[in-house]
């Protein structure tokens, strides 16, 4: 979120001020340089009064009018929001639902050994109001994102839906954290769409490695509902979307140990 400072609307109040002045002051007749100190006396003041009143008021509403644009939060600040927010919810889920073991191997959450019974895990889940406020933030964020990008072209345009994708694939991971697996693949999916839309536009090397990340998300949600449920359609379908992501990690060199991991606890 951009906040401003007093000093900087302050600055903006007096250069709004000075330039309405001085345009004000031609529109009525006066001299170039009538503020002089040795013309000044010579004005009459009722033409000062008129330069005064319109210099007040538009420096007002243009101060007024920067102030509200500047002050609007971007989707970049709701998306760290609902990561700070996210942060704290993960931290106490393990606190108070996990198990540390040191020398343990876990590829996900729900592989962890839990201290309570599956029934309190989901309680948890369900009833903290934590996790609705960080996807609030992050519809927010995708809305502002969706409409910059409709509302702009060329790489602005392409930027924009580049967070819109980020931001989905950041939703994504909220819903599979709280188990909402349905939601959760329907935000890693347009993720996906995104991406490889903006891949097949040449976006940039990133989108690539977001795209793979997106394939591996799908492949967690999958994998994990199999690990809950043991719905045998999830481990066909965590299977192909990590083969996905692995396959998008070889071909621009990237490591993959451990997507190939998940798939051999899969097999």
């Amino acid at each position: 979120m951009s906040e401003r400072s007093p000093l900087s609307a302050l600055t903006v109040f007096m250069l709004i001020f000075v330039v309405a002045a001085f345009l004000s002051g031609k529109l009525l007749g006066l001299p170039d340089d009538w503020w002089r100190h040795d013309i000044l006396p010579k004005i009459p003041f009722s033409a000062l009064a008129k330069v005064l009143a319109i210099s007040l008021v538009a420096a007002l509403l243009g101060s007024t009018v920067v102030s509200g644009a500047r002050s609007k939060p971007s989707g970049l600040y709701h998306v760290d929001a609902a990561m700070r927010i996210m942060e704290g919810v993960q931290g106490r889920f393990f606190a108070e639902c996990k198990t540390y073991v040191r020398q343990g191997y876990y590829p996900l959450l729900e592989y962890m050994p839990s201290k309570v019974s599956g029934d309190q895990e989901e309680e948890f889940l369900r009833d903290n109001h934590e996790i609705p406020a960080a996807i609030d933030h992050l519809t927010r964020a995708i809305a502002i994102e969706e409409d910059a990008s409709a509302n702009t072209t060329g790489a602005e345009a392409a930027r924009r839906k580049y967070n819109v994708a980020n931001a989905r694939l950041k939703l994504g991971r909220v819903y599979r954290f709280s188990r909402n697996w349905d939601a959760a693949l329907k935000e890693f999916r347009s993720a996906t769409t995104i991406f490889e839309k903006l891949a097949d536009d040449d976006y940039g090397p990133n989108v690539y490695d977001e795209l793979a990340t997106a394939y591996l998300s799908i492949g967690e949600v999958h994998m994990a509902r199999h690990k809950l449920t043991g719905t045998q359609s999830d481990r066909a379908a965590a299977l192909e979307a990590l083969a996905k992501s692995a396959e998008i990690d070889q071909r621009i060199g990237k490591d993959c140990n451990h997507t190939q991991l998940l798939m051999c606890d899969l097999r």
